[in-house]
């Protein structure tokens, strides 16, 4: 799964909440971009675009990552067993 399609999406979502005053979290940051742009964003992608979000607050030049990786979900199932 990757993140970085996501980031403009997750940026504007995050200004947005921001602007209307209410707290960064992984459910704001969801439900926003739910809501803004019909994007099906999962819990888990969401936790990584806010770590990403959060890893670039305040940085006057804020990096992107090229691609972020999470292991297949499907395959969580066999770690957690």
């Amino acid at each position: 799964m990757t993140s970085a399609p996501w980031h403009p999406a997750a940026r504007a979502a995050s200004a947005a909440l921001t602007a209307e005053g209410r707290p960064l979290s992984r459910d704001a940051l969801a439900e926003r971009m739910r809501d803004d742009n019909g994007h099906a964003v999962s819990n888990v992608r969401a936790s990584l675009l806010l770590k990403i979000l959060k890893a670039n607050e305040g940085s006057a030049s804020p990096v992107e990552p090229a691609e972020v990786v999470l292991a297949d979900p499907a395959r969580l199932e066999d770690v957690a067993a």
